[in-house]
């Protein structure tokens, strides 16, 4: 039997990035190259805060 793995993604309907989906490891790389980091000290926090408020949404991919 083919077990496929299941993957979470991130997705936005924001510009700049929308339509587009990321990995964890590519919001981290979005974290560091995007944020202001006096407003999200650290990614957790943006992180929970962008999905949170709907900015990003967590989707699973089989």
């Amino acid at each position: 039997m083919d077990k496929k793995m299941k993957v979470k993604k991130y997705i936005t309907y924001e510009e700049p990035l929308k339509g587009e989906s990321f990995t964890l490891e590519q919001m981290q790389e979005v974290y560091e190259v995007r944020v202001d980091k006096k407003e999200y000290p650290e990614f957790s926090i943006w992180l929970h805060d962008m999905i949170r408020s709907g900015v990003f949404e967590e989707v699973v991919n089989e």
